[in-house]
This record gives C-alpha cells, sequence and structure tokens, in this order.
C-alpha cells in the first residue's frame, strides 16, 4: 500500500471447504498502489496466511503475491477458489478463477492461478 508494510484488500475468497470454518488462508484483490507501485490502480492478487505466527501479533501481516496484472488490466468482478477433488488436500490446494479487464483494448480474459 501507499504507507509501506500496509496493505488494503477486498473482494476476499476462501477456499469453500472450509468456508464458515477455521481456516488459515484469503485470497483478494490487493489495491491501490499493490506491490510498492507508485500507479494508483495497480492491483495485484494476493494470498494471505492469517493462521501465521506473525499474523496474531500488530506486525503487519505481509501478503505472498499470486498474480501481478500488467498496468491498465483490472479485475472485473468476484474471483472463485476452486479446490482439489482429494479429501486429503491441503486448503490452500486448488486454483483460482479470475476475470480481468485489458483497459487498452477492452477486452475480457479469464486468468487461472
Amino acid at each position: 500500500g501507499p504507507s509501506g508494510n500496509n496493505f488494503y484488500f477486498e473482494f476476499p475468497i476462501v477456499n469453500p471447504k472450509v468456508a464458515a470454518k477455521k481456516h488459515c488462508y484469503v485470497w483478494g484483490i490487493a489495491g491501490p498502489f499493490a506491490g510498492g507501485s507508485k500507479q494508483y490502480n495497480a492491483s495485484a492478487m494476493v494470498k494471505v496466511d492469517i493462521c501465521s505466527a506473525r499474523s496474531n501479533t500488530s506486525n503487519p501481516v505481509a501478503p505472498t503475491v499470486v498474480y501481478f496484472p500488467p498496468i491498465n488490466h483490472y479485475p472485473s468482478g468476484d474471483s472463485s477458489f476452486i479446490p482439489n477433488p482429494d479429501p486429503g488436500a491441503d486448503e490452500d490446494d486448488g486454483i483460482i478463477l479470475g476475470a480481468y479487464l485489458n483497459g487498452d483494448t477492452l477486452e475480457s480474459y479469464l486468468r487461472v492461478f
């Protein structure tokens, strides 16, 4: 975020297998100024481990950037987490589907990550 270690994110998603249960991972869209960019419209898909020892302190928790789209590419809706169907899969084992808009060509695309 613009203030150094702080970051903001919205459109949070979790693995639907753990929705409304204790879980450790949350994904969302960070921005503006994501990744320390000087561009207001810079955004990134991030993953945050809310169970890490660091998240249980007053120190900011650093997200893991999953996808940093090119400038002028914008998330255009909520993303979806599709979990690995294996019953023994870890909570963060799966894929994320996200719709993005290319602001230069005005074309949308589906990003899988």
